[in-house]
């Protein structure tokens, strides 16, 4: 069963059990998460794993689950005692906002707002339908004990992918890269077409074995990248929401290594 912490736009849990058979068959030794985002390749990836993301408040998520889960769970037992009192805390941090919150409470934070409201950033609506946010959230939580164990042995980086690709390269690094989608106002740093060329640049060089993906529709990386590796087909999870949605939804894979 695939393991998540937190909801994302443009999460891979349906391609994850891909991603985690080409990382074993490429032999390599440490996984590298340039985009690391909600966590969700890096929780169900066996092995060295390296956890990074360039937004400061995921990774202080994750720091404070490896460094202090204990207290993250003490704050998460006092919101999720009852729906009234999970949805109280939602009311009080929006008439507060953030302002001098650090450590657990920040995380908790970033926990609850990326699990209630949809969007990457949690700033367009939130939800209070019980069957939605709150059940999730409780259903995470029976789940953490897998989640604190995952998370205690990543090495965590919050580095722009340029610097950490230079940083991390080696003869024995998998690189998984999941980029911000192009032309999606998603994410708090958001990709430009310079940002893809330089990308495609660094890649031409490294030493490890990467391996990328993207919606296959998506042009620009086509554009900039060429032919896909790979391009393979996976149930549309949306379908059940819209009769108009396609049954499948396809990926492309770049990769400098034979992957099928």
């Amino acid at each position: 069963m695939v393991k998540k912490l937190i909801k994302y736009p443009g999460s891979k849990l349906v391609i994850i059990p891909d991603i985690r058979r080409i990382f074993l068959e490429s032999g390599q030794e440490y996984f590298v998460d340039v985009f690391g985002g909600s966590g969700s390749v890096s929780l169900n990836i066996a092995g060295k794993v390296v956890y990074n993301d360039i937004n400061d408040e995921l990774c202080n998520l994750f720091r404070v689950i490896r460094s202090r889960p204990d207290e993250f769970l003490r704050m998460a037992a006092r919101w999720t005692v009852s729906k009234e009192k999970f949805y109280t805390y939602g009311k009080s941090i929006e008439e507060k906002g953030k302002d001098g919150e650090n450590g657990v409470s920040l995380a908790f934070r970033t926990f609850y707002i990326f699990n209630t409201r949809f969007g990457g950033m949690g700033e367009t609506y939130s939800t209070t339908r019980e069957k939605s946010a709150y059940s999730s959230v409780l259903k995470i939580l029976n789940n953490f004990d897998f989640i604190r164990d995952a998370v205690s042995k990543w090495q965590i980086e919050n580095m722009d992918f340029r610097e950490l690709i230079r940083k991390l390269d080696s003869s024995r690094s998998f690189f998984y890269l999941d980029p911000p989608y192009p032309g999606k106002n998603w994410y708090r740093y958001n990709f430009r077409e310079s940002d893809f060329t330089d990308m495609r640049d660094l890649l031409k060089d490294v030493r490890g074995k990467y391996l990328m993906n993207f919606n296959a529709e998506d042009q620009l990386p086509h554009e900039i990248f060429g032919e896909a590796s790979l391009v393979k087909g996976y149930p549309n999870r949306n379908g059940k929401y819209s009769k108009s949605a396609p049954r499948f939804r396809y990926v492309s894979f770049y990769a400098n290594f034979e992957i099928s």
